[in-house]
């Protein structure tokens, strides 16, 4: 056989090499279609136990840690931004903890409240929102559901799921949906916006249920608390 020429050689590497190319382009293609909660949530700090669990998150545990603790605990979690970290007081022994995340991860905004300098609520808002399967994944099940809508220009539908035991919960916020709905329809895409981290036995305290909630009536939800029986549909109460 003749030996190849320059040309030959080139073209023969050339076509693993496009082959190559095609597979990544296709795997790419597939994970920003099907799989970019997935891609996206593994980065989550949500989902990063290696200092803490719920209710603890990123070293700080709702009831027990204190302002300037919670704040040299947030500034050393890698993947916020802590230029953008701050507090923020009033005159009544109230305030926030205020910061952001760089956008390697799907949180955008973190908020820690604390009273008479004792935190007793996280909150994580996500810019980009993870499926409850993932959270179902990690977590295992919810033990409760909160299903509520109200009007306002348009009928709204707000869902909070509940990890009782842990502390945890996670909310949805859907600014639209058919006037005539009456349930809330859960899937294992159905997504998530924001995450809370709060003391246990605390849920139903007002100032924590309504942060969590944003009801504008909180105590006619708590009537809408209900036992997760898996993912189906679940009956609402309507808010004025």
């Amino acid at each position: 056989m003749p030996p190849l020429t320059g040309g030959q050689v080139e073209r023969r590497l050339a076509i693993p090499l496009n082959e190559m190319k095609l597979k990544y382009r296709i795997l790419l293609i597939l994970c920003v279609l099907f799989i970019t909660p997935s891609c996206t949530s593994k980065s989550s700090t949500i989902f990063d136990h290696s200092v803490c669990k719920a209710p603890c998150w990123g070293g700080v545990t709702p009831g027990i840690t204190y302002k300037d603790d919670g704040v040299g605990a947030i500034s050393e979690v890698p993947k916020i931004n802590r230029i953008s970290l701050d507090i923020l007081n009033n005159d009544i022994g109230e305030g926030l903890i205020v910061w952001q995340f760089h956008y390697s991860v799907p949180e955008k905004y973190g908020k820690a409240y604390f009273e008479n300098d004792e935190i007793y609520l996280i909150n994580l808002e996500l810019e980009r929102k993870i499926p409850i399967s993932r959270f179902i994944e990690e977590f295992g099940d919810p033990n409760a559901i909160i299903p509520y809508s109200c009007w306002a220009e348009t009928k709204w539908e707000h869902i909070v799921l509940l990890y009782t035991d842990m502390g945890l919960a996670l909310t949805s916020f859907d600014p639209w949906i058919w006037p005539d709905r009456s349930f809330a329809k859960i899937r294992p895409n159905f997504t998530i916006e924001e995450v809370f981290y709060y003391e246990p036995s605390s849920f139903f305290d007002p100032g924590i249920f309504y942060k969590i909630s944003d009801a504008p009536f909180p105590e006619s939800i708590q009537e809408s608390l209900q036992e997760w029986h898996g993912y189906g549909m679940y009956n609402y109460i309507e808010c004025e």
